[in-house]
């Protein structure tokens, strides 16, 4: 007989309140992280609960954030309890505005690591600077992003703001920018994703129009222009990213593609490979193919159509642009087409 053996992490404190009429409310403190190397029937791991935010104080100020459940790590991941978050502290009556809630603690079995995030995760965008171990997911049912670090294994902020149903997103090149289409709102968000911008990182700084039902974005290979698919629509906006151009923000051509168009993938900058873009119209069974070099007298015109396996949806495009791959849903196929001539086989 062996009693049962349970680690659990020590609670994060809870944040003060703010002093009096006026003052922020403090956050609270992250649950401790909890190990264990049994794999007996009733051990386990339990991370600790996150303190509570602190109140602001009574007519103005912001409630404290509350803090984050801590990880848990044991041989099987039913045996790995992340901690609960800590709940926002409220803000002032007048100013202020309450506090997030912590985010639950990550469950691990060393191997893989299960991150607790929002409802309904549509998509993840991870950030392309060497180094960097940011990861950025649209919870399409709470319209929030969480950021994920990698090394820290779990959510370290939630992004909230100008977000309707956000689903696919694309960074910049310099992982400066994130660009996310919010499907029910008709529009992109643009979130400043730069560290030394203070105030405003990890911020929604604005939205930009675009069609209906906004689904997926991917920018080309020097950063200056987005393209998003507009799914209801049958267009694709192409937005300009450069932030040197009197048009930066803005969009400068709506492309006219394939029935439902969902996700849309660009080539990389790879001598020999022509730039092009390219859309999968889920309705039509289709690959749309866009011209993206600006020196081309089709810029930002459909040059071929190319017949694929029903219902495409997800594509990548090989490193060296040669070739692209196509999800066909509904066919149960990957469809693989060659980028120089445009022949398929599946």
């Amino acid at each position: 007989y062996s009693a049962q053996s349970i680690v659990s992490g020590g609670a994060g404190g809870s944040g003060h309140d703010g002093g009096g009429n006026i003052g922020n409310g403090g956050n609270g403190g992250t649950g401790g992280s909890a190990t264990t190397g049994s794999s007996l029937p009733g051990d386990g791991a339990h991370g600790g609960e996150g303190g509570d935010g602190g109140n602001a104080g009574s007519d103005e100020g912001k409630g404290g954030n509350g803090g984050d459940g801590g990880n848990a790590t044991a041989p099987t991941l039913s045996l790995a309890s992340g901690g609960d978050p800590g709940s926002g502290g409220i803000g002032g009556s007048i100013v202020g505005g309450d506090g997030q809630s912590g985010n639950p603690g990550s469950s691990s079995d060393g191997t893989y690591t299960q991150i607790q995030v929002q409802t309904q995760p549509m998509g993840v965008a991870i950030n392309p600077v060497e180094g960097s171990t940011t990861r950025y997911v649209s919870n399409s049912g709470e319209n929030t992003i969480s950021v994920v670090d990698s090394v820290v294994g779990n959510v370290v902020y939630r992004i909230e703001g100008d977000l309707s149903n956000p689903q696919g997103s694309a960074f910049t090149p310099d992982g400066k920018t994130l660009y996310v289409a919010n499907f029910g709102g008709g529009t992109v968000a643009v979130i400043d994703t730069d560290p030394t911008h203070g105030l405003t990182y990890n911020q929604v700084i604005g939205t930009i129009a675009v069609g209906n039902g906004p689904a997926h974005a991917a920018v080309n290979s020097a950063g200056t222009v987005l393209y998003v698919t507009n799914s209801t629509d049958g267009t694709v906006s192409a937005i300009n990213t450069d932030p040197e151009s009197g048009t930066y923000n803005q969009v400068i051509a709506t492309i006219t593609v394939g029935a439902n168009p969902q996700f849309v993938v660009t080539t990389p900058d790879v001598d020999g490979v022509p730039k092009r873009a390219f859309v999968s119209n889920s309705a039509d069974s289709t690959v749309s193919v866009i011209d993206i070099d600006p020196d081309s007298v089709n810029y930002n015109q459909v040059v071929s159509t190319v017949s694929v396996g029903a219902a495409p949806r997800g594509m990548v495009v090989s490193h060296d642009g040669t070739t692209l791959y196509v999800a066909d849903v509904d066919a149960g196929s990957i469809s693989v087409i060659d980028t120089s001539n445009l022949s398929v086989s599946t």
